[in-house]
């Protein structure tokens, strides 16, 4: 969830984007995936399905099957340094495409502490050619914090 980038009121929750995904795995790392996007505003959801390939904390993913018409391919990655009650990690991803005739990409890089409770607390860089186009500065930094169940 974002607030408004240019606006007085920082509380604002004006903006948001949300991503679901399950994946089943099939064979050998290879899998079969779903995912549904939702963003801010008018008819920005979109659900696919697509295949997937997982092996030592990387993961491939692509989309062929869209139901706005357009193809996506996504690399995330992470690793957890198991160290006790605070467990550093980093993780992150960066998807590329094809929407509206236009090529996208967008990726993050998160680094973190994790507890043994399943809080996260967190900075993290994004850079989105969405925002980007919109006239919104990237890349962006950010804290934040998140809780894993």
């Amino acid at each position: 969830m974002n607030s408004p980038y240019s606006g007085a009121d920082t509380s604002d929750l004006t903006r948001f984007n949300g991503r679901f995904r399950i994946v089943r795995p099939v064979y050998n790392g290879f899998g079969l995936t779903a995912e549904y996007k939702d963003l801010s505003g008018d008819d920005n959801n979109v659900g696919g399905v697509g295949i997937s390939y997982s092996a030592n904390g990387v993961e491939f993913r692509a989309y062929p099957f869209r139901t706005d018409g357009s193809h996506e391919a996504c690399l995330s990655f992470g690793r957890v340094f198991e160290k006790g009650r605070l467990d550093p990690y980093f993780r992150g991803f960066f998807d590329f495409g094809r929407a509206d005739e236009k090529d996208y990409s967008l990726g993050e890089v998160q680094l973190g502490v994790k507890t043994d409770t399943g809080w996260r607390f967190f900075a993290k860089a994004k850079y989105s050619d969405f925002e980007r186009r919109n006239g919104i500065k990237n890349p962006a930094v950010a804290f934040g914090f998140g809780l894993d169940f």
